[in-house]
């Protein structure tokens, strides 16, 4: 069983306490009614799942709105720890922000999405609203590209089977054969293009990070589509991103750290 597979019994009650969850997180806090119609369930349901959550601390309650509790902060950290990348990657990336001017970020491939391990924006670029453990679908950004070009078409296809193409922007790729066409580009050129394929006027450019003959993870460089252009990618942008994935290839090599092997746990 791979992490892609859908399991053979999946457990209601754990599905709606996630679902519940994620609306919390979506909605930044909502009434019991407020999730109960987002997930077109009975109220007494949400409220009960609710109150469980609540008495194991990783719910509050403020009012009638409940929040996701500081409980899940624990249960994130153990889990971006288990990447030796972050510690070398954060010094790195924080000094090609400040030579881009651009917001560089380190993202890893978990179950089929790009998940935000940390990022710097450099002094004017663009602030967005990203935050640590952001899920970005591999098809429409850089990371995912980058990362998933080093997997086997089969592998690839098990991703897309699970999380399909959905279109973000007139520029998203949804086609398979157009995206198994866009990752040969990326191999041939040895990095990523996301141009606007996930957010309208945004660019990003990403190179994977290689480890032991593997990938654990990826970085990119985003910014406006000006600050962006082709030319600069090519002439300077590319170039820097490789030269900090370099550098944070070799800081973990140094290391030694047996945590290296863990950089990417979705393997089939």
């Amino acid at each position: 069983m791979t992490n892609y597979d859908v399991p053979k019994r999946r457990i209601k009650t754990t599905d709606t306490a996630f679902n519940i969850l994620e609306v919390l997180t979506r909605l930044d806090g909502a009434t019991v009614a407020e999730v109960a119609a987002q997930l077109d369930i009975a109220p007494s349901t949400v409220h009960d799942h609710l109150a469980t959550l609540r008495w194991r601390g990783y719910v509050v309650q403020e009012g009638a709105e409940y929040h996701v509790g500081l409980l899940f902060l624990k249960l994130g950290m153990a889990a971006r720890n288990r990447y030796a990348i972050v510690r070398p990657g954060e010094q790195a990336i924080a000094h090609l922000a400040r030579e881009t001017s651009t917001m560089v970020q380190l993202l890893a491939e978990e179950n089929g999405r790009a998940i935000v391990l940390c990022r710097v924006v450099g002094e004017g670029a663009p602030s967005r609203n990203d935050v640590l453990g952001r899920v970005l679908p591999v098809h429409c950004s850089a990371a995912g590209k980058a990362i998933v070009a080093s997997y086997s078409d089969d592998r690839v296809a098990a991703i897309l089977d699970r999380h399909g193409l959905p279109k973000l922007t007139e520029n998203t790729i949804t086609d398979r054969e157009e995206f198994f066409a866009e990752l040969k580009r990326v191999r041939e050129n040895g990095y990523s293009l996301n141009d606007g394929e996930s957010v309208s006027g945004v660019r990003s450019i990403g190179r994977s990070i290689i480890v032991n003959d593997r990938v654990v993870a990826a970085a990119t460089l985003t910014g406006s589509k000006h600050a962006m252009s082709d030319e600069r990618i090519e002439s300077t942008l590319s170039e820097q991103l490789l030269r900090t994935v370099n550098e944070i290839e070799m800081s973990i090599t140094d290391m030694g750290d047996s945590r290296t092997d863990m950089g990417n746990s979705s393997v089939l």
